[in-house]
């Protein structure tokens, strides 16, 4: 069974000024990967945390999503507990922002969220940066989408290549920064890092 997420009090909360980071992007195109990379601890100067929503679906075969995944009597749970910030439709299930706690100094919550939630998000925190992930190539969406589901039927991948274009042009309109997720993925990890922490010491002079 899933542990519910602790709430924390209203003096734990993170304040509604705060500055955070919400990654965007189509499924594939290197969000979770580029997430955990902030989050390792490599001893430089800004730190992050990931902030996991919950999901009411399985964890498909071979997916990094790094949300977490539970049943529907668990999400209620933990929705009557207070724990999401808000909750949304995602596809074909439910996902539910938990409500994020503050971070010590130079530490800052990233979240993967579709540009539709990161507007919601934006509705409780209107610093929040959203940072568009783009592939180094479109093509590459559509191997790594075959990798992850190599039995999905063709129609269900034209569709979901379809709303990768539509999630892209979404994002763009809302995006603050823009990343592109070139190999060889060791750069592109320090390259992200190196474009938040720039864009951290602009919004903090």
């Amino acid at each position: 069974m899933t542990q519910l997420p602790t709430v924390p009090s209203e003096a734990e909360r993170l304040p509604k000024d705060a500055l955070l980071y919400v990654l965007m992007g189509p499924s594939g195109v290197g969000k979770s990967m580029l997430a955990r990379s902030l989050t390792e601890d490599n001893g430089r100067q800004f730190k992050f945390e990931l902030n996991r929503a919950w999901r009411t679906r399985p964890q498909r075969p071979g997916s990094d999503d790094p949300n977490i995944h539970c049943t529907v009597d668990e999400f209620v749970a933990a929705e009557a507990a207070g724990s999401f910030l808000f909750t949304m439709p995602l596809y074909k299930d439910v996902a539910g922002m938990v409500v994020p706690r503050r971070l010590p100094e130079n530490t800052f919550w990233v979240y993967i969220y579709l540009p539709q939630h990161a507007l919601r998000l934006r509705e409780f925190y209107p610093n929040a940066r959203f940072v568009q992930i783009l592939p180094d190539d479109t093509s590459v969406l559509r191997e790594r989408l075959l990798a992850r589901d190599p039995d999905i039927m063709p129609g269900d991948l034209e569709a979901r290549l379809d709303r990768a274009d539509d999630e892209l042009r979404r994002g763009k309109a809302v995006a603050d920064l823009t990343f592109i997720n070139h190999p060889p993925l060791e750069q592109a990890q320090t390259d992200f890092y190196d474009l938040i922490a720039r864009d951290i010491q602009t919004r903090n002079a």
